[in-house]
């Protein structure tokens, strides 16, 4: 697992914090901040009292800003103090006016992922070069080695929205080939599915790791474990979902970033595209069989 005692100064580049209080005006999901609301955050996490805090009276939003990440970090929670920066409470206006923008309404929380993943790879875009990345645990945003995985950790809200959006999640790794990562973040979100499945439905997994298990206990749960009196039609195409997650798996385990490995193949960016789809296709259909098997 990547370390997570890594150096939050990183945060404070002009950059990151105009995405965390200039809203719009930034190309940020989240809210523009007031000075009087970013006081008003400083105070909610004990790291800012204006009694106390406010000598300089014409002190900018940005300073004021760093003054409260930099006592943040001393006190060791910045990790949730970003974490509130993406949370309902916080973005209750940008959700609000994002579900209006939606010919379909939309769901408070999907939308509220929505906008945590596009913050994350906003932060991350700046944070190309220093070898670390934002990684959302589901109770904290925390920073981590940017070439270590942190280990697979069931969000609560996995659903077809979060699966559609890995596209946007690894935009940032297209654009700068690398490659190796994006064949990570793939079986990683394979993952995370088949986790969410399995607690969904109640069933304990000690394969943790072990996506080939993992998918055996899935597919045990959801009625996908071929059946002598299946239709001969239905059977071959279990099996080309079932060898297309291995596919996967073994070309996270040979060519992704996670294995070091002296089979490496050099993968071209249409073999790339094509794995992302069909990443993306076998996780929605996962999550929909599951919602089908609920509905029952």
């Amino acid at each position: 697992m990547g370390k997570m005692g890594n150096d939050y100064s990183v945060l404070l580049d002009d950059d990151i914090v105009r995405l965390m209080i200039e809203g719009e005006q930034a190309g940020s999901p989240l809210p523009y901040l007031s000075k009087a609301d970013i006081e008003s955050l400083g105070a909610k996490f004990s790291v800012y009292h204006k009694s106390q805090d406010s000598i300089e009276e014409n002190i900018t939003r940005k300073k004021l800003t760093k003054d409260i990440i930099n006592k943040s970090i001393e006190k060791g929670n910045t990790a949730k103090l970003l974490h509130y920066l993406v949370s309902e409470y916080h973005l209750k206006k940008a959700i609000g006016e994002k579900m209006k923008l939606s010919p379909f309404g939309g769901d408070v929380g999907e939308t509220r992922s929505e906008i945590e993943n596009e913050f994350i790879d906003k932060i991350n875009e700046q944070l190309l070069y220093s070898n670390q990345r934002i990684y959302s645990d589901g109770q904290q945003l925390l920073l981590v080695d940017g070439d270590k995985i942190p280990e697979v950790r069931v969000h609560n809200e996995i659903n077809i929205v979060y699966v559609k959006e890995l596209l946007s999640r690894v935009q940032t790794d297209l654009d700068s080939g690398d490659y190796d990562s994006v064949i990570t973040k793939a079986r990683t979100m394979l993952e995370e599915v088949f986790l969410f499945i399995l607690r969904e439905n109640s069933v304990q997994t000690e394969f943790k790791g072990n996506i080939k298990k993992m998918r055996g206990q899935v597919n045990a749960v959801l009625g996908m474990k071929p059946q002598k009196d299946w239709n001969p039609r239905i059977k071959p195409f279990i099996g080309h979902v079932n060898a297309i997650v291995d596919s996967i798996i073994e070309m996270r385990n040979k060519d992704s970033d996670a294995h070091a490995s002296a089979e490496r193949i050099k993968l071209s960016d249409s073999e790339i595209e094509l794995l992302i789809n069909t990443t993306i296709n076998v996780g929605v259909y996962y999550l929909k069989v599951n919602q089908r098997r609920g509905k029952k």
